[in-house]
């Protein structure tokens, strides 16, 4: 039993006022978070399709050292969530904290989830994304006293679903355009851990630019492990494997000098990532004292406690058909809408109709339409508005940004 304590590419090139260049910080909820590597392990990992359980040894709430398990059950006649569910997990939640949702119910698109995930919209995408929205919605997992509730307690949980609550529908717009509308909502105790600020910050940008299931699960174990550590932390292969559920009857899995093979490339892949803290992973392969086996070494170097950078919380101020609309008729002044359709929608979603609107017609007497680039011109005259009005900025701009003028 493992102690307590140790714990593609974006369509639109120019959505950088959208999403950082570097740092994609995103604050899952803290349990699901922290057991992330486990519930979410490889797409090959062995039992899939059965349940499994995680056990460990801590203070339970009557004082006394026990026993605590996290079960993972999958659908029935189907198999749990892997990575590929982890990363839409963290978009959801990126999308829930940016729309400052307060009942739970959250409205999106598919292709607000794809873009969070760097990846191309498409019909094998859309048909992807809705699986793993159905993984969320029906995999079943028990908690026995292995949750941290809001107020720092361990609890056990009645069977949960991460999403209690998930809807999915294509769209027809006036002009015959289609929309796919996604509603959801999270369970109710990861609703009382987010409201609380229980979360666990996240560098979704470098697990996108992690290639490989298994590099990628080990580098989000080892985000966690080592987010409070100064020392070093060692695995030996074998025990490694186990952690990840790769064990199995494959040979790679049973000699040390084939596991070795395996994780040279997976460490390969993630050494000098950069962590959700802002350190930069240093991992390495060494042969044990005796040996007879191989195992990993990762440490971090870099600030410890260095911040991290996070993307500005707007408030939604439009509701989802507002929201369309709007987005529709920036297309329609700007001649590409189809090409810009998630930023000017973007735009709608966080500024009213009258402010939309008096920057299109700003943009229209300044002679924007004759401009070079008639989008960077209306963004221009948006942003400015924007600050007049009191507003923020989609993207974070400082207090000495040159749109920032007083307001009179």
């Amino acid at each position: 039993m493992e102690s307590d304590n140790n714990k593609n590419n974006v369509s639109d090139a120019h959505q950088y006022d959208l999403l950082p260049k570097e740092d994609f910080i995103v604050r899952p909820e803290l349990n699901t978070a922290k057991f992330a590597d486990f519930i979410f392990p490889p797409s090959h990992a062995k039992g899939l399709n059965k349940s499994r359980t995680k056990s460990f040894r801590g203070l339970l709430p009557n004082g006394k050292e026990g026993e605590m398990q996290l079960i993972v059950r999958p659908p029935e006649g189907s198999k749990s969530g892997t990575q590929n569910t982890n990363k839409v997990m963290l978009a959801l939640y990126d999308i829930w904290h940016e729309r400052h949702i307060t009942d739970g119910t959250c409205t999106c698109s598919l292709r607000d989830i794809a873009e969070r995930l760097q990846i191309k919209m498409n019909g094998r995408v859309a048909k992807m994304l809705e699986r793993e929205l159905l993984t969320l919605r029906e995999t079943i997992l028990r908690w026995n006293y292995s949750w941290i509730d809001e107020d720092n307690n361990r609890r056990k949980l009645e069977p949960m679903n991460i999403l209690d609550k998930f809807s999915y529908e294509d769209v027809v717009t006036p002009n015959k355009t289609f929309h796919s509308r996604v509603v959801f909502r999270f369970n109710e105790d990861i609703r009382r851990n987010l409201a609380a600020s229980k979360t666990k910050p996240f560098n979704l940008s470098e697990l996108l630019k992690i290639k490989g299931e298994i590099a990628a699960v080990l580098y989000t174990r080892l985000d966690i492990i080592l987010a409070n550590r100064d020392k070093p932390y060692s695995r030996t292969s074998k025990n490694l494997f186990d952690d990840l559920q790769l064990s199995g009857d494959k040979d790679w899995y049973r000699y040390p000098s084939r596991r070795k093979s395996k994780l040279i490339p997976i460490v390969k892949a993630i050494h000098g990532r950069k962590l959700s803290t802002g350190r930069i992973l240093l991992i390495k392969l060494e042969q044990t004292a005796d040996k007879k086996d191989w195992k990993i070494v990762a440490a971090t170097k870099g600030l410890k406690g260095a911040p991290v950078s996070q993307k500005r919380l707007l408030p939604v101020v439009n509701d989802s058909e507002t929201i369309m609309y709007l987005g529709q008729e920036l297309g329609k002044l700007l001649d590409d809408y189809d090409t810009h359709k998630n930023l000017y929608e973007r735009f709608a979603t966080h500024y009213s109709y009258d402010t939309i609107y008096q920057a299109m017609s700003e943009h229209k007497a300044d002679g924007g339409l004759q401009a070079k680039s008639p989008r960077r011109f209306f963004t221009t005259v948006l942003h400015r508005l924007a600050h007049q009005k009191g507003k923020e900025w989609i993207k974070q701009c400082g207090s000495h940004c040159k749109y920032r003028q007083p307001t009179l």
